[in-house]
């Protein structure tokens, strides 16, 4: 992985940790997904100004990756209602990267050389580390969610790769699928929970337009990257978000970061620095 790739997927977690960091101010999670999902379209819009259409051939990749995002989409929100931000995003975070380089060595016959496997290992042991659950099956079940969501990450960082490299532009790839992601989870919100759409609009614009621009910027950084970099690498790199959501938190929030925390960064740092010198050193 190039320095520019991995400079421009580190922005990309960064926004990711920016845009949770609204979502989590919230105590609504259906208003907010749906706030932030709605905000992609505008800046969906705009990019397709600016970068070519997909080929046609990714069409069916387009349409499977919209419903994945959707099933993701209110998996999660299933899960914040279940479980704390701390319990829910480490566990389907950290899932994610372990999934995609398992299923990209087993059965896309992709080669990895120690180091880079060492790296992603680092970064999926920090993520999972900050999982905290407690005895009540409210968390348990939240968990089991959260491991759902981390499959569906996995499954849709997957066939996202694949088809913005079929469609030979990674992020007008991903403008049309946000533009369809979008129209699904609308009707889905209007049927599932009546007024949500009708509250983002009326009293939630602020978060639309900060949190959808910061999420649409974030994954279209990392669509490009996929088309530059091995999907595993750019999904592990891409997690180091948690630790730009410790400093976030330290900084905006007033949070007192565990030990524990302290020490996933710490890890996550040490995985960049391996896959920043896995190239050099084999």
């Amino acid at each position: 992985m190039s320095v520019t790739v991995m400079l421009w997927v580190i922005t990309a977690a960064a926004l990711h940790a920016a845009w949770n960091l609204g979502v989590k101010s919230h105590d609504n999670p259906d208003v907010s997904m749906t706030a932030v999902v709605l905000g992609h379209s505008p800046v969906a819009l705009i990019a397709l100004w600016w970068v070519p259409l997909p080929l046609a051939a990714a069409w069916p990749w387009l349409l499977l990756g919209a419903c994945l995002h959707l099933a993701y989409q209110l998996t999660l929100m299933s899960a914040y209602r279940l479980g704390d931000l701390s319990h829910v995003y480490p566990l389907a975070r950290g899932t994610a990267p372990l999934l995609v380089t398992l299923i990209s060595l087993l059965f896309l016959d992709k080669q990895f050389n120690a180091l880079e496997l060492t790296a992603v290992a680092l970064i999926v042991v920090a993520l999972l580390s900050q999982v905290r659950l407690s005895a009540t099956k409210a968390s348990w079940h939240a968990a089991r969610l959260s491991l759902f969501t981390g499959c569906l990450i996995a499954s849709y960082t997957l066939i996202d790769g694949y088809g913005a490299r079929i469609a030979a532009t990674g992020v007008g790839f991903y403008a049309v699928m946000a533009l369809l992601n979008t129209g699904m989870l609308m009707v889905v919100m209007r049927w599932r929970r009546p007024g949500t759409v009708t509250q983002v609009i009326k009293h939630h614009k602020w978060l639309a337009i900060q949190g959808g621009s910061a999420s649409f910027a974030a994954y279209a950084i990392v669509m490009w990257a996929f088309t530059q970099s091995p999907i595993a690498l750019v999904s592990a790199l891409r997690e180091t978000s948690v630790a730009f959501a410790v400093m976030m938190g330290m900084v905006f929030l007033k949070e007192r970061p565990t030990p524990r925390a302290l020490w996933a960064v710490i890890l996550m740092l040490i995985g960049l620095i391996v896959l920043r010198l896995a190239p050099a050193l084999t």
